[in-house]
C-alpha cells in the first residue's frame, strides 16, 4: 500500500501500489464492452475502486460547495450527477448540471491518463448522462464512471488545487 505523507493525501493510503494495480485494459475486457452507442446495463458489478472512492470522498469532497481539488471536484460533480438522475429524474437538469458534466468531460478526457479504449467507453457513458431527457436511473454507469475516475486519480496521486467556478451553484 502507498503511504499517506500530508493530510491532503490520505485518499492515497487506500490506493494498491502500483504492481497490485489491474491495468485499465484487463478491467475493460473482464467488464466486457458495450455496443457502440448504447447506454444499456452491463448487468450486476461492482466499483472496482470501491475503497478508494469512499477514501477519496472522506477526505476530499466537502459537504458542502465544491471541492478544493481537482480529485475531489470529480467525485463531487459524478455523485451530484448520480443523485439528480437517480432521485430526481433530471427533473431539475440546468446548465450546473451541465457544468458538472463538461468538467468531467474535459478533465478525464482532455489528456493522456486513460487508455484510448478507456476514453471511449468513458466519452459512451457520459454522452449517456449528457441526454438529460432521458435520465440514468440505475447505478452501473455511474459506477463505471467512478472506476474511470479513480484511475485517473491513481495516476494523479497529489492533490490538484482545483479553482472553484463561480458561476457553478450546485
Amino acid at each position: 500500500m502507498i503511504q499517506a505523507s500530508t493530510a491532503g493525501d490520505v485518499w492515497k493510503s487506500s490506493l494498491p501500489a502500483t504492481s497490485e494495480q489491474p491495468t485499465v485494459q484487463a478491467a475493460s475486457h473482464r467488464r466486457g464492452r458495450l455496443p457502440a452507442r448504447s447506454c444499456g446495463r452491463l448487468g450486476a458489478r461492482r466499483v472496482k475502486y470501491s475503497e478508494q472512492a469512499k477514501a477519496l470522498w472522506k477526505s476530499s469532497v466537502p459537504s458542502r460547495g465544491q471541492a478544493d481539488t481537482v480529485q475531489g471536484e470529480l467525485l463531487r460533480a459524478i455523485e451530484k450527477l448520480r443523485d439528480e438522475g437517480m432521485r430526481n429524474g433530471n427533473i431539475n437538469w440546468d446548465e450546473g448540471h451541465q457544468m458538472l458534466l463538461d468538467f468531467l468531460r474535459s478533465t478525464l478526457l482532455g489528456d493522456d491518463t486513460l487508455s484510448a479504449e478507456s476514453k471511449v467507453a468513458l466519452a459512451r457513458d457520459l454522452d449517456c448522462l449528457a441526454n438529460h431527457e432521458r435520465p440514468v436511473t440505475r447505478d452501473d454507469l455511474y459506477d463505471r464512471i467512478v472506476d474511470h475516475l479513480v484511475e485517473w486519480c491513481i495516476a494523479h496521486p497529489t492533490p490538484i488545487p482545483h479553482t472553484p467556478n463561480p458561476r457553478l451553484h450546485r
